[in-house]
């Protein structure tokens, strides 16, 4: 039987404008395979799921490795400090202050690199030899939330779709030489740093999408104390990774999940932010227990480890 190799349209968003999993693909996550325009066909870089047609004659994409020469994307420390947010000007610093004050923002702000691009946040991809792999970038409402509205002057990329070939490292990888602390991985960069702030006891990074635990992100950091923290609904997806690096993975946000704490799809950082009297005392007060049920909750589930405050 012959075997051929997927194709895919070029414009992702075109060709489907909804992922099967039934997130917008505006963000083009969806891969739609050549010749199935507006159909379900196709993998999903974002949900980390295949939909093929069941003809059994096509090769997975994850076998197929590119015999081309690959033009990986790079940038210039000089577009770092150019788009340095040194004045807390971009939508997530802003929000940062408002939760924990303008000492903690300017911290979180300095630590992870954050850009500014006309009130959007740059979130740079920067690995620990400070090889500047990428700058995504995002815009950010004032209660925290992604703003979806269409805005002429955010870009997805730094780069320009179709110039070069993305070769992503974990968001926060910068940190890991400098610290001798155990890792933390978070599903994305906005919770990875705001759990810097809440428990440092870890270096915080993240994966940056629920499939983005890929095998050349995983053996970078084999040889770490790493803990997966999985957004709820996403326990057994991450563990199935994590567990072939020997890595952790804390079943604490799918228990959050399940005591009705926070919802489907939530990450760590709102369970926290979902306590009026947490968010209360982050300013000026250093974290301490705010949830009067943490204790209780700490006990009754000795497996995560979790410390008493």
């Amino acid at each position: 039987m012959k075997i051929s190799r997927r194709q895919f349209e070029q414009n992702r968003a075109k060709a489907n404008r909804l992922c099967p999993c039934g997130k917008s693909n505006l963000d083009g996550k969806f891969a739609t395979e050549k010749g199935f325009e507006g159909q379900n066909v196709g993998h999903c870089h974002g949900c980390a799921k295949d939909f093929w047609p069941d003809s059994g004659t096509l090769e997975p994409i994850q076998r197929y490795t590119p015999i081309e020469t690959v033009n990986y994307c790079s940038h210039s420390w000089d577009e770092i400090e150019q788009t340095f947010d040194t004045d807390l000007e971009s939508g997530f610093a802003k929000f940062l202050i408002e939760v924990f004050g303008e000492k903690q923002a300017v911290k979180a702000v300095e630590n992870y690199i954050l850009g500014n691009y006309y009130g959007n946040t740059i979130f740079w991809q920067i690995d620990r030899y400070n090889n500047v792999r990428a700058g995504k970038v995002i815009s950010y409402l004032p209660d925290g939330k992604r703003d979806k509205s269409l805005n002429p002057k955010a870009k997805r990329w730094m780069h320009k779709k179709g110039e070069c070939d993305l070769n992503q490292c974990f968001y926060g990888d910068h940190l890991i030489l400098d610290n001798n602390l155990p890792i933390a991985v978070a599903e994305g960069a906005k919770a990875a740093i705001m759990m810097s702030l809440i428990r440092p006891e870890y270096i915080w990074i993240s994966a940056e999408s629920k499939g983005g635990l890929s095998k050349s992100k995983c053996e970078s950091i084999a040889e770490y104390n790493v803990t997966l923290f999985p957004d709820a609904g996403c326990y057994e997806l991450w563990k199935s990774k994590g567990d072939l690096y020997g890595f952790k993975t804390t079943k604490e946000v799918e228990l959050l999940m399940q005591k009705g704490y926070i919802e489907d799809g939530d990450d760590i950082t709102d369970y926290y932010l979902n306590w009026p009297e947490f968010r209360a005392a982050l300013k000026p007060k250093k974290i301490k227990k705010i949830d009067p049920e943490w204790n209780a909750f700490v006990k009754q589930n000795p497996e995560l480890g979790l410390k008493k405050d």
